[in-house]
């Protein structure tokens, strides 16, 4: 289910989700996303695939700060320097 987000919010929501996940997590190679989505309780969803083959769900705030991030199977580790708080993005 895609959402009707402009240009503008899907590009900031991309890159967003993009810089959280190579400044928060080792051994990225590859990220592919795909258009953000509404969820039922109003947040923007981004979901997508780091290095081919791990799936993840990450949740943004109206401001596209990162509230939360689902990660599957063979996702990569936390840098040991972001294990309790969220490095920069």
């Amino acid at each position: 289910m895609k959402d009707n987000y402009d240009e503008e919010t899907i590009t900031k929501a991309q890159d967003v989700t993009k810089r959280y996940i190579e400044n928060n997590y080792d051994n990225i190679e590859s990220i592919e996303v795909d258009e953000p989505r509404e969820s039922p309780m109003g947040s923007i969803k981004v979901d997508g695939t780091v290095n081919g083959n791990a799936e993840f769900t990450v949740s943004l705030s109206e401001d596209f700060s990162v509230n939360s991030i689902g990660e599957k199977e063979g996702f990569p580790d936390r840098k040991n320097e972001c294990q309790d708080k969220d490095c920069s993005y």
